[in-house]
């Protein structure tokens, strides 16, 4: 499939043409030194286009190799069949095993090898072989998420490989047009927190554009949201606490007040920090559950009396009326 390892003039190589890249690492630094002490140890994979040459595999060694100014760089050629299709996917599959194998590719380096093996194989192909492609099991669900995130520009793809935008969160914001789609990126950069919350900072936002018949876009927009991403507070997690929690009382303005009550109504009873009063979920029950920790048959006692005590109290009474 290769024709016997060679030395080519380096000028011949296509460096606008980056088809079969799927990294975009550019760090080279080291690599330079290793190049220029040992030379190029494995050669670099390529093909032939228009009287040039393709890289497949060993960008940044090319890269490495022009900037030491060596003019000639060794080279293993991909033999061109009769079916080209059958060539492009050959060099498709190269361009990832070649990395895959080495290290483990990340979500858009899978993202970049799916998009490629995409103009060959379906989908339910791409995952059936995709262990033996890129050193890891896909199924044809995660191929297509993949498939869509390849679009999104490179500030997305960051912030998914800093694991600070999840893969769903974005295909969700991609439903947005590109004001609103940027504006929430704005905030998913500032702010740090899971895929969950993420989707719940989502839904209140236009829940509660949609029942204050606003535009979403002025209310993500909104100086109060800058205000909480651009606190003095420079955690992440701070910050995405706090819009949270923002959010929830925008939302629902009644049930916070709840909380709120039922809180000072807690903090009323004086209850030991080992017992635990908590109220139905949302408060749309009728059922409280109570536990509480003990570590023998005194301290057991100690919070039975407390709970007898805590029953007869007026605060109670008002607690759960």
């Amino acid at each position: 499939m290769f024709e016997k390892e060679q030395l080519i003039d380096i000028n011949l190589i296509d460096f606008d043409n980056n088809t079969y890249r799927i990294s975009s690492d550019v760090s080279i630094a080291n690599l330079k030194k290793s190049i220029q002490n040992n030379g190029m140890l494995n050669p670099c994979l390529v093909r032939k286009s228009n009287g040039r040459f393709i890289v497949i595999s060993g960008h940044k060694r090319i890269i490495a190799t022009k900037e030491l100014c060596i003019n000639q760089v060794p080279v293993k050629i991909v033999i061109e069949q009769e079916n080209k299709a059958k060539t492009d996917l050959f060099c498709a599959k190269l361009s990832i095993i070649e990395n895959a194998f080495s290290r483990e590719l990340n979500l858009m380096e899978q993202a970049r090898g799916v998009f490629l093996l995409s103009e060959s194989l379906t989908n339910e192909e791409i995952a059936t072989n995709s262990l033996s492609i890129f050193n890891s099991s896909l199924n044809p669900n995660i191929v297509e998420k993949l498939l869509k995130i390849v679009s999104l520009d490179k500030p997305v793809h960051d912030l998914i490989l800093s694991k600070k935008l999840s893969i769903n969160t974005a295909l969700k914001l991609k439903n947005y047009d590109t004001q609103i789609f940027d504006a929430f990126i704005n905030i998913f950069k500032k702010v740090r927190m899971g895929q969950n919350k993420q989707s719940e900072i989502i839904v209140n936002l236009y829940e509660i554009a949609k029942r204050d018949n606003i535009p979403l876009s002025e209310l993500v927009n909104s100086k109060e949201i800058y205000k909480i991403i651009d606190h003095a507070n420079q955690d992440e997690n701070y910050k995405g606490n706090l819009l949270r929690s923002y959010l929830t009382n925008k939302r629902y303005p009644e049930l916070t007040k709840t909380y709120d009550d039922h809180k000072k109504g807690i903090k009323d009873l004086k209850l030991e920090p080992k017992i635990k009063l908590n109220p139905p979920y949302n408060f749309e029950g009728e059922n409280y559950s109570l536990s509480f920790e003990f570590r023998n048959k005194k301290e057991f006692e100690k919070h039975i009396q407390k709970l007898v005590s805590v029953y007869k109290s007026k605060a109670f009474e008002n607690l759960i009326k």
